[in-house]
């Protein structure tokens, strides 16, 4: 793809220089050999797909800087990071700036986690790209579609999204996705670079040698960069590190195809641990007095994530107590002794949560359980005032919850810092 010939090229061109520098450096007799004092910043830069922010691999280049980075730092080499997660202006602006931020702490935390280098060397940084942006990016391609993009932009510089997907059926949109957002979608990490004592009259250095002046000016562009693009756009915000506690709202929609509503809430407690507490109600007889499923219960239950974000797989213990009365179109109904002797019991569940769309925060979530109840009714003649038939006790095994709940999550209090070293993050 264009961006990344774009960057191999750039990345070049910056070893050449040096590798020339060095080359005259050597051939440039001195009056005592000298030891080389050179440093080079080192980079990396990690790509995202649209609307993902999460690090599930990490690409090579990221990698080989964890490597790179943790022994310039041991060394004394590397004084700190600059890490600057972005985002492409298309889609909601609150979602990518999200994005840009959790992009750049998710690399950040990649390298806490596979280096010795301490948080408070690291700094966090975000910026979504505005439409200009696109613009002149979309120039350099050297592609037909330029032209039109740059026209449709210069239109509406606010947001050009409607008339750009229009463009030529929607081939002019396709190669903005494939060719220019991309590179917009990326996290990339800069090292600062410890600065060299100066020279002594005691170890003098041809002119020509490598300086430390000379070595900045490589560094000079990455570095500023970074500078000349932060705008309003671009926020610099100290790193959110580890994990944040959410607080979920929910409903069964089984639940009430069945005329049952019910609503549910669950907190996180930790990585890894939430606590569920749905409750349902139904009043209501099916259009018939002999056929109705009356309820009133609660279902606490403490389920175990598989992931540490309190995402994905999970399952449950949980406890259930219901007051019932039902009734389906047959000889007898069934309720509660007295109307106040509810089933108590409990069982497991397993489940699975998963997103919707590109809103991080609405998910759906399915599980089904089991458990085991004790249950003491009185059986009636289905009919209106019905008399009483019999009194029973007994304990019922099996099915105890079967869901598909809609489900939108509030990230609340402060993030909690995790050990750097021997532990989760």
């Amino acid at each position: 793809m264009s961006f990344i010939k774009h960057r191999i090229a750039r990345s070049l061109l910056a070893v050449l220089f040096v590798g020339c520098a060095f080359a005259v450096a050597a051939a440039t007799p001195t009056p005592a050999p000298q030891a080389d004092n050179s440093r080079q910043p080192i980079s990396a830069v990690q790509l995202f797909p649209m609307n993902v922010a999460s690090l599930d691999n990490a690409a090579a280049d990221l990698r080989r800087l964890a490597e790179d980075a943790e022994k310039g730092y041991a060394a004394g080499e590397i004084d700190s990071l600059i890490i600057v997660g972005g985002a492409s202006p298309d889609g909601p602006k609150v979602l990518n700036r999200r994005l840009a931020q959790e992009r750049a702490e998710n690399v950040a935390r990649f390298l806490m986690e596979n280096t010795s280098i301490p948080a408070e060397k690291i700094t966090v940084m975000s910026k979504v790209a505005d439409w200009s942006e696109v613009s002149d990016f979309a120039e350099k391609q050297n592609d037909g579609y330029a032209p039109l993009v740059v026209a449709a932009i210069k239109k509406n510089p606010a947001n050009p999204t409607a008339t750009l997907r229009c463009l030529e059926k929607g081939h002019v949109w396709k190669w903005l996705s494939q060719e220019v957002f991309p590179s917009l979608r990326s996290t990339d990490v800069m090292a600062i670079i410890t600065p060299l004592p100066p020279s002594t009259a005691d170890s003098p250095v041809s002119s020509e040698t490598i300086t430390t002046e000379e070595v900045s000016e490589i560094q000079t562009p990455q570095m500023q960069d970074a500078k000349e693009t932060e705008t309003e756009p671009f926020v610099n915000v100290p790193m959110a590190e580890g994990w944040q506690r959410g607080f979920y709202v929910k409903t069964n929609l089984p639940a009430w195809l069945a005329l049952i509503t019910n609503v549910g809430v669950e907190v996180d407690l930790a990585p890894h641990w939430s606590f569920n507490l749905p409750f349902y109600y139904s009043g209501f007889n099916y259009f018939t007095r002999t056929l109705k499923f009356r309820i009133l219960g609660i279902q606490p239950e403490v389920r175990w994530w598989l992931s540490d974000k309190n995402h994905g797989f999970f399952t449950g213990a949980h406890f259930s107590m219901a007051y019932y009365n039902l009734a389906f179109n047959r000889s007898f109904r069934y309720q509660d002794h007295a109307g106040h002797t509810p089933a108590l019991g409990g069982g497991v569940a397993l489940g699975w949560r998963f997103r919707l769309n590109s809103d991080p925060n609405l998910t759906m979530e399915a599980s089904i359980g089991a458990g085991a109840y004790r249950m003491h009714y009185d059986v009636f003649y289905n009919r209106p005032n019905g008399l009483l038939y019999d009194t029973r006790k007994r304990t019922y095994i099996g099915l105890d919850q079967v869901s598909l709940s809609l489900t939108y999550r509030f990230g609340f209090g402060k993030r909690q810092s995790a050990e750097m070293k021997g532990g989760d993050r």
